[in-house]
């Protein structure tokens, strides 16, 4: 039987400092059963056990745009969402209850925030695994509201057609977690009769599986898998319905090794988590990953929150020719001021969170910084005609 639960606990990974800052809640409430997903630097969330809407994180006042109802409008938990350039793709899922499954598909174009109706799934299904590779979206595995059950699917949105491909072979299971890393996806975990860690690599070229090393962790679903910089991690989850897990591991694909990172959770609210991951900006921007609110078995209860966290793993600044410091000009800067840089540098400015608040290219050398409030700040910026990067940090008085 399934219980009706699942997570949307949302991580950011920024810069190259290690640490968790507390964001703004989720502006649905303590939940669970979202989805989530990134296009660009654009963080969405939506959904949930009682939610029909969609919210952006918006990142230079830290809160969340609420984008009004998501898709056919109708709640959807445990849905699979995945992203094909400016546009996201959310189906399946529990309507309100999870003897209520769809199987309708929605795209939502990002430069618009408009839903457009698509091809349904050829099953109603939700908890099961979701990616998308060279402009096609993929979802495996989960529950058609009586089994388990291991189908796998691939959606091409240019024809706007789902295809049958080769079953997943590590079985029929509940709530596996994947990533992509180099054009190839890795899904791991899930539970079918128990939880499994085995991992297993889709190359879609062959429409082949192969088996890797397996999860050495504690066994688990329903838990956090995003990929940065070539690495992927795996996070939190849960076992048996009664215990919730709060560590972090790495899994560095071209060796096919796992590594407990050491780091944890901020809490105990780590099951059914959903995360997402931004990739590299061509003037060294560290990427992020995404996770919001959650569920954990507190005292034998189960209980949820909306609490939201950003976190930066040691791995997210990918750029590894960036310069030591190097001065910026005038420094401290008087509020709305200006920075000196080198004429037609590209830049980006992010505050002491790691959130990015300004960027663009310097067109007289200047960097207007009216927009900015009082604080520290670090700016990196790529010299023109050149491939050096630099990392500066200032004050803004």
């Amino acid at each position: 039987m399934k219980l009706v639960v699942t997570l949307c606990f949302l991580c950011v990974a920024f810069t190259s400092w290690a640490q968790w800052v507390e964001g703004p809640a989720f502006p649905s409430g303590p939940t669970d059963g979202c989805y989530s997903f990134t296009i660009g630097n654009r963080v969405f969330s939506g959904g949930g056990l009682e939610s029909n809407r969609l919210y952006e994180y918006i990142s230079y006042n830290n809160s969340w745009l609420d984008l009004g109802r998501a898709g056919a409008g109708g709640i959807r938990s445990w849905a699979f969402a995945f992203t094909i350039g400016p546009k996201a793709y959310v189906c399946g899922g529990a309507n309100g209850d999870p003897s209520k499954l769809t199987k309708d598909l929605w795209e939502f174009n990002s430069d618009s925030s408009t839903w457009m109706k698509k091809a349904d799934m050829p099953k109603a299904l939700d908890g099961g695994f979701a990616f998308s590779l060279g402009g096609k979206g993929y979802i495996g595995c989960g529950f058609n509201g009586t089994y388990m059950v291991s189908d796998f699917y691939e959606y091409d949105p240019a024809t706007d057609e789902w295809r049958a491909l080769n079953d997943y072979p590590g079985g029929m299971l509940l709530f596996p977690s994947s990533f992509v890393i180099d054009g190839k996806a890795y899904v791991v975990g899930g539970a079918g009769t128990v939880e499994t860690g085995s991992l297993y690599r889709y190359e879609p070229t062959t429409d082949t599986w192969t088996s890797l090393a397996d999860f050495p962790g504690e066994l688990r679903q329903a838990g956090a898998a995003f990929a940065l910089a070539g690495t992927g991690y795996y996070a939190g989850g849960m076992a048996g319905y009664t215990t919730t897990f709060r560590d972090i591991w790495s899994y560095d694909p071209e060796k096919d090794v796992w590594s407990n990172t050491g780091m944890e959770l901020p809490h105990q609210y780590t099951a059914w988590i959903t995360a997402t991951g931004s990739g590299p900006s061509s003037i060294g921007e560290p990427q992020w990953a995404v996770f919001v609110a959650g569920a954990g078995f507190i005292n034998s209860q189960l209980e949820f929150t909306s609490k939201t966290f950003f976190f930066t793993p040691p791995t997210a600044n990918v750029v590894s020719d960036i310069s030591n410091e190097v001065p910026v000009y005038p420094n401290p800067v008087q509020q709305s001021g200006e920075l000196s840089l080198p004429s037609d540098a590209a830049y980006s400015i992010y505050d002491v969170m790691g959130r990015q608040i300004l960027e663009g290219v310097t067109a007289t050398g200047k960097v207007a910084l009216s927009s900015i409030a009082q604080g520290s700040y670090t700016i990196i910026y790529k010299f023109p005609h050149s491939e050096r990067i630099v990392r500066s940090k200032f004050v803004v008085q």
